[in-house]
């Protein structure tokens, strides 16, 4: 969601009716649809993020339910500050079921410099054609709100620009293949200092960039796409590069794309019964141990197969891994990794509003300082320009009002029903990953397609 003034793209809360928006720690009723400010419910910072991952629940208050989670695309609101209530009542945290209870001696909980603190967020996607998502990206950037985002499959070329289909708000590197097929790029919010590092690419569609790090060492990031399973000349453009990479003296290595490995079981580290291509799969696993890399990603991606992967020489920074619904066939891997990347210090530029000035006191005082100089007939040139020049700023400055524009994405067709069907898509989703129902897989792909429905406007 938006921002709290923007009242028509936000859920009003069950008990004070005041919008919950994606800056907020809210929570959804699973059973009757409401939502809620976290504080509202009465449920603590440490019991929020706990829903999560931790098999605690708490009790809706209009439909008595309990919960047992949050929302899928909760991902980013955990550290941020509340807004609508300048206190959290404090709550037992229990393993258990709970009714929360109104405290008498509520407590204020600072939340000065946890957005600054909290970890990046990023995501790695195969789009099968980016331009071609161009409605559907904003809708999940306004969800997920990521720093970092890996792009594979982007079927790109030299003549498609990057503000076409993505917010101006990131920065892309790129490197194309062409329209039909193939491409990567990363993807980095405007305010992170970050450069492309030539010397680790390859001849392969992999592309490393370089983000220095407070009090760390600088983080290296690389996107790799491998086109098929049968691909031994990308595995061995990759194996390459890693080994470039890994060489650096304790730098920090994160790297994400879609290997095309399905013959491989993350989970239990084994290789699956009857494995097509099996050295392949054996010598990169290989090239793990041999550079330090580890792979922190167990859920499938596509079907029953893990094929977009995460890979980092610091397993202990990534405290969070989790699958959502995809732009493709692919689904979508979103992680975190600690760490506080330096950042660029945005300087506000007024804008000089020509239409408003007031151009017949401008000409007085031009005709004022015009007489000045007859004045002074023997000043040297250069003197008369410089006095020239302060007095035409000073005068401008005086005279034409200005603005100081903020930089804000706006999609106008990302409207509240839309986001009614994110929820409820993202509800099912929960449901579909412990069950694996079939029915409900067809109904999120159903509600997939309304949300990513762009209506055409009327010229």
């Amino acid at each position: 969601m938006s921002t709290l003034d923007d009242d028509v793209s936000s859920a009003p809360c069950g008990i004070c009716d005041r919008p919950v928006t994606w800056d907020d720690r809210g929570v959804e009723c699973e059973s009757c649809g409401t939502w809620f400010h976290a504080s509202c419910q009465l449920i603590g910072s440490q019991t929020y993020q706990s829903l999560a991952t931790e098999d605690i629940s708490w009790r809706c208050v209009i439909c008595a339910n309990a919960n047992y989670s949050s929302t899928l695309f909760d991902l980013h609101g955990v550290e941020q500050e509340e807004r609508n209530n300048s206190s959290i009542h404090s709550i037992p945290e229990t393993t258990k079921d709970f009714d929360p209870i109104h405290s008498s001696t509520p407590t204020r909980n600072s939340n000065h410099g946890k957005e600054k603190n909290r970890p990046l967020r990023l995501l790695n996607i195969n789009f099968q054609s980016a331009s071609g998502k161009r409605a559907t990206i904003p809708n999940l950037l306004e969800s997920t709100k990521p720093d970092i985002v890996f792009g594979t499959e982007t079927h790109l070329d030299p003549g498609i620009s990057s503000s076409e289909f993505f917010p101006q708000t990131y920065k892309l590197f790129r490197k194309d293949r062409n329209s039909a097929g193939g491409g990567v790029f990363i993807a980095v919010k405007n305010d992170i200092q970050c450069a492309d590092v030539p010397e680790l690419n390859t001849d392969g569609e992999l592309l490393w960039i370089k983000i220095p790090t407070y009090r760390q060492q600088p983080l290296y990031l690389c996107v790799f796409y491998r086109p098929d399973v049968s691909d031994a000349n990308g595995l061995a453009h990759f194996e390459t590069s890693i080994r470039r990479a890994a060489a650096m003296k304790n730098a920090q290595l994160l790297v994400a794309g879609d290997f095309n490995l399905p013959s491989y079981d993350w989970t239990n580290m084994t290789m699956k019964p009857k494995p097509r291509y099996a050295q392949l799969h054996k010598d990169f696993v290989d090239l793990l141990g041999d550079t330090g890399m580890e792979q922190v990603v167990k859920e499938p991606t596509r079907r029953d197969n893990t094929l977009d992967i995460v890979l980092t020489n610091c397993p202990s920074l990534i405290p969070r891994v989790e699958v959502i619904p995809g732009l493709s066939d692919h689904r979508i891997v979103y992680f975190e990794y600690t760490t506080r990347p330096e950042t660029l210090k945005n300087v506000a530029r007024p804008i000089l509003l020509y239409q408003r000035a007031n151009w017949e006191e401008m000409k007085q005082d031009m005709l004022d300082l015009q007489a000045e100089f007859r004045e002074t007939e023997d000043t040297p040139t250069e003197d008369l320009w410089q006095r020239f020049k302060l007095a035409l700023l000073d005068s401008m400055k005086k005279h034409i009002p200005t603005k100081t524009p903020r930089l804000k994405s706006s999609y106008p067709w990302i409207t509240y029903e839309i986001k009614k069907i994110v929820r409820k898509r993202d509800r099912l989703y929960r449901k579909w990953k412990k069950s694996g129902n079939p029915e409900q897989d067809k109904e999120i792909n159903s509600l997939n397609r309304k949300a990513n429905h762009r209506p055409k406007t009327q010229s």
